[in-house]
């Protein structure tokens, strides 16, 4: 949603948190089935994630609302654009290592 609207938000500590007991939780869920003692910590586990996964939606939703009023939202560039852009600026003179790079002479 805010990509396609050329924001950028990177993933949070609330997304990387939810990826972790999601992995844990399944880990606990496969097991509980030979050990079913790990049943039940798989699914608190498990409604854990549930939890995550409505907060880091909340604080995504919050930082997009916020990053959306504070600057102008404009579609991204297909990354073959940038490029062709790059290579038109080093045959001009301009060398820039890497093809999202400016050129030298700006970094200068």
């Amino acid at each position: 949603m805010a990509a396609g609207r050329g924001l950028l938000i990177p993933a949070s500590g609330l997304g990387k948190g939810k990826m972790v007991a999601q992995v844990v939780s399944i880990f606990l869920l496969l097991l509980g089935r030979k050990y079913p003692v790990l049943e039940t910590p798989g699914l608190v586990v498990l409604w854990l994630v549930v939890v995550l996964a409505f907060v880091s939606a909340v604080d995504y939703f919050r930082l997009f609302i916020m990053k959306q009023g504070g600057a102008a939202a404009r579609p991204l560039e297909p990354p073959s654009l940038r490029a062709s852009e790059s290579r038109s600026v080093n045959e001009q003179g301009g060398a820039a290592s890497h093809p999202l790079e400016p050129p030298l002479a700006s970094r200068e």
